[in-house]
């Protein structure tokens, strides 16, 4: 019960719920602006599909997120030795910027 009254928690979960509320008026508008471009009698059915795929899929989404806290090892360079603290932080910047040489598109 202690981490009910830690205050990091409740600033965590106001954050989470006002991108929620955010993200949800965004679904609303764009899912209105395409709506209107259907004949009438579809448009009721297209805005519940929407906003009900919209719904599914952000928890479809929020599912991964057990798995990744209940991540516990560290991070291991290719030789096998472990890393933290700058130097977990160093290596993700330069797998990153790997990651988008090889993706980005050549000339």
């Amino acid at each position: 019960m202690e981490i009910l009254l830690d205050p990091n928690l409740w600033i965590a979960f106001a954050m989470l719920t006002a991108l929620e509320i955010v993200l949800g008026i965004d679904n609303i508008i764009f899912i209105s602006i395409l709506v209107g471009r259907l004949p009438p009698h579809l448009r009721d059915k297209a805005r519940r599909l929407g906003l009900g795929f919209a719904m599914v899929s952000r928890l479809l989404l929020l599912l991964p997120l057990r798995v990744v806290r209940g991540l516990t090892a560290t991070v291991s360079s290719l030789t096998g030795q472990a890393t933290s603290g700058p130097a977990r932080s160093a290596r993700a910047v330069a797998d990153h910027r790997a990651l988008v040489v090889r993706v980005a598109p050549r000339p």
